[in-house]
């Protein structure tokens, strides 16, 4: 019997945590393109015109013989991992109906960019992926923390605990 994500505890090796964290700012900051792309031009934007200019550019770099590219290739297959399942829970928009009701006085549209873009990726990580609930919170809070001042962070933490708590309610 397949135990529940709860139940299973990920070991992960310390090269494998980093990879995966590589791939999240990633996919951190395609979230954040996405969002201002379909801001900006009054709908959702294409996933295909964001992607094609976006990994050209990490593709680039990830060739650069001075850091370590074989980890940066890596982190692009995690982030792909994570922009297929974006992609696949309808972008912003199905995510948005599931996160709006935890922000508890708190319009959408009032948020920034980057908190809009942190709640998004989290959420989608935590719909589309069998890794641990807790350890995708701990991630994008983390990511909170190092992208915006600490009460925004705070109010990253607080939304996304509450949607991790309806996830695991409705998920058994």
């Amino acid at each position: 019997m397949a135990k529940s994500r709860r139940e299973r505890v990920e070991r992960i090796d310390p090269l494998q945590k980093i990879i995966r964290s590589l791939g999240r700012e990633l996919f951190l900051r395609y979230v954040f393109w996405d969002l201002a792309q379909s801001e900006t031009r009054g709908g959702e934007s294409s996933a295909d015109e964001v992607s094609e200019d976006y990994f050209e550019f990490y593709e680039r770099y990830a060739k650069d013989p001075w850091d370590n590219s074989r980890d940066l290739i890596n982190g692009l297959s995690w982030f792909r991992v994570l922009k297929k399942g974006y992609i696949k829970s309808g972008k912003s928009g199905m995510l948005r109906k599931l996160i709006e009701p935890h922000m508890r006085n708190w319009q959408w549209d009032m948020t920034s960019f980057i908190v809009r873009s942190v709640l998004l990726a989290g959420t989608s990580e935590m719909l589309t992926t069998d890794v641990p609930l807790r350890v995708v919170l701990s991630q994008y809070v983390g990511l909170a923390y190092k992208y915006m001042e600490e009460e925004s962070a705070g109010f990253v933490n607080a939304v996304l605990d509450k949607v991790k708590k309806h996830i695991q309610a409705n998920n058994g």
